[in-house]
Protein backbone atom coordinates (compact mmCIF):
# COMPACT_ATOMS: atom_id res chain seq x y z
CA UNK A 1 0.00 0.00 0.00
CA UNK A 2 1.25 3.46 -0.86
CA UNK A 3 1.69 6.21 1.72
CA UNK A 4 0.47 8.78 -0.79
CA UNK A 5 -3.13 9.78 -1.28
CA UNK A 6 -4.71 8.76 -4.58
CA UNK A 7 -5.59 12.37 -5.41
CA UNK A 8 -3.25 14.61 -3.37
CA UNK A 9 -4.29 17.81 -5.13
CA UNK A 10 -7.99 17.27 -4.35
CA UNK A 11 -7.57 18.42 -0.73
CA UNK A 12 -6.06 21.66 -2.04
CA UNK A 13 -9.01 22.18 -4.36
CA UNK A 14 -11.47 21.57 -1.53
CA UNK A 15 -9.71 24.13 0.68
CA UNK A 16 -9.77 26.69 -2.15
CA UNK A 17 -13.49 26.12 -2.64
CA UNK A 18 -14.16 26.45 1.10
CA UNK A 19 -12.33 29.80 1.10
CA UNK A 20 -14.72 31.02 -1.60
CA UNK A 21 -17.97 29.99 0.08
CA UNK A 22 -17.40 30.08 3.86
CA UNK A 23 -17.16 33.49 5.58
CA UNK A 24 -14.42 32.41 8.05
CA UNK A 25 -12.86 29.38 6.37
CA UNK A 26 -10.01 28.76 8.83
CA UNK A 27 -12.42 28.79 11.77
CA UNK A 28 -14.84 26.48 9.96
CA UNK A 29 -12.08 24.07 8.93
CA UNK A 30 -10.76 23.72 12.50
CA UNK A 31 -14.05 23.60 14.43
CA UNK A 32 -15.44 20.16 15.37
CA UNK A 33 -18.98 19.64 14.09
CA UNK A 34 -21.62 17.25 15.40
CA UNK A 35 -22.82 16.40 11.87
CA UNK A 36 -19.28 15.27 11.08
CA UNK A 37 -19.17 12.90 14.05
CA UNK A 38 -17.39 15.48 16.18
CA UNK A 39 -14.55 15.72 13.68
CA UNK A 40 -13.26 18.90 12.13
CA UNK A 41 -13.72 19.40 8.40
CA UNK A 42 -9.92 19.68 8.18
CA UNK A 43 -9.46 16.23 9.71
CA UNK A 44 -11.88 14.72 7.22
CA UNK A 45 -10.26 16.47 4.26
CA UNK A 46 -6.90 15.02 5.33
CA UNK A 47 -8.34 11.50 5.68
CA UNK A 48 -7.24 8.87 3.18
Amino acid sequence: MSDTKPFPDEAIKIRDYVKQVVPEPEVWLTTPHELLGGQTPQALIDTD
